[in-house]
C-alpha cells in the first residue's frame, strides 16, 4: 500500500494550490505558526535613510520532520533551516 504524503499549514493564512484544469486544493491553518527568535538589532543610516538591521536566531515552534509529512511555513523560516527538506512556502 502506498504511503499517503501529508501536507500541514503551519502560517496564519489559508494556502491554496491552484492545479492545472482549474482544481484548487487548499490547506486551511492549524493555529501553530513556526517563529524566528530576533538578534542583533541595530539601526543604521544608510544613503540617508534610518534601517533596521535585524538578524535571526532559532526556531521556535516546529514541529519534529516526520518522513512523509511537509509543512508549509513562511519564507524566513525555511530560510532560517535551509537543509530542512520538509519545509515548504509560497511563492
Amino acid at each position: 500500500m502506498a504511503h499517503q504524503e501529508e501536507v500541514i499549514n503551519l502560517t496564519p493564512h489559508e494556502v491554496r494550490y491552484y492545479k492545472e484544469g482549474g482544481e484548487v486544493v487548499r490547506f486551511a491553518p492549524i493555529g501553530v505558526v513556526p517563529r524566528c527568535d530576533e538578534i542583533g538589532e541595530h539601526d543604521k543610516v544608510l544613503g540617508g535613510v534610518l534601517t533596521r538591521i535585524v538578524r535571526y536566531g532559532s526556531v521556535d515552534n516546529l514541529p519534529d520532520a516526520l518522513e512523509g509529512r511537509y509543512l508549509i511555513v513562511s519564507a524566513l523560516i525555511r530560510a532560517a533551516l535551509p537543509g530542512s527538506p520538509d519545509l515548504i512556502s509560497p511563492i
